[in-house]
């Protein structure tokens, strides 16, 4: 079987909505990549469904930078810091952190950190995927570039000669990232306004969406569920199986 693509970046994302890690291997279980969505904040008058503090209502939230300092203890609040943009630093489960986090999204109640001991707290599927191809074609569709770092996904993919959107060819079949993960493509990503966000700046374009909208249905990108576990590391070749 010839590869169909390769892991070109892997990125996890400790908090939710926060910025995440670049990593150059990671561990994927049942449950996704380990150390992935792992914490939340969580507004006690937050809609039914989706509680969550992001970036639709803190835009400067996806600059926070959420990284594990002791990667033995990686399920720990005490292993975890936040680094704002102007250099103040926290534990993940200091208070003054919530506190701060209340006051800039302007929430009427201090936000509660929650931690997810069975399951991640992800949206939708486990593992992400999305192709540096699929930026690149949207870049063009949009007329300025697109960071694919704005999709947030855990593994960008590099199809070679591929087309931008050819990740969506993936949906229904069993892949294996690396010697040993196998994932199945469940579906393709459905996009919110949290794509619209630079990543750098926070500065939004809603062209992106828009354009998503018009010519995509609104989705790019894939979402799988985990068939069973393994390792993944940068360059790991992506196949399909069945």
């Amino acid at each position: 079987m010839s590869d169909f693509a390769t892991i070109a970046s892997i990125w996890r994302y400790p908090v939710k909505s926060m910025l995440g890690e670049q990593l150059d291997a990671v561990e994927v279980t049942s449950s996704g990549l380990v150390g992935d969505r792992v914490f939340a904040f969580k507004d006690p008058d937050g809609r039914p469904g989706f509680p969550w503090v992001t970036g639709r209502q803190l835009r400067e939230m996806i600059l926070y930078s959420a990284r594990f300092e002791n990667v033995a203890d990686i399920g720990a609040a005490s292993s975890l810091s936040v680094t704002l943009p102007d250099g103040q630093r926290f534990a993940v489960d200091d208070p003054a952190l919530a506190a701060l986090l209340a006051e800039r999204s302007g929430a009427k109640q201090t936000p509660e950190l929650v931690r997810d001991h069975i399951e991640t707290l992800v949206d939708c599927y486990p593992v992400s995927l999305f192709s540096l191809q699929t930026a690149h074609q949207l870049s063009g569709e949009v007329g300025v570039e697109v960071d694919h770092r704005r999709f947030r996904a855990n593994f960008y993919i590099d199809l070679g000669d591929g087309q931008g959107f050819g990740e969506d060819s993936l949906v229904g079949h069993d892949v294996r990232i690396g010697a040993d993960l196998v994932i199945h493509v469940a579906e393709r990503d459905a996009r919110c306004l949290m794509v619209t966000l630079d990543p750098d700046s926070t500065e939004a374009n809603p062209n992106i969406l828009g354009q998503l909208s018009k010519a995509h249905d609104t989705s790019a990108g894939i979402y799988c569920q985990v068939v069973s576990g393994g390792t993944v590391q940068v360059g790991d070749p992506v196949v399909i199986v069945s």
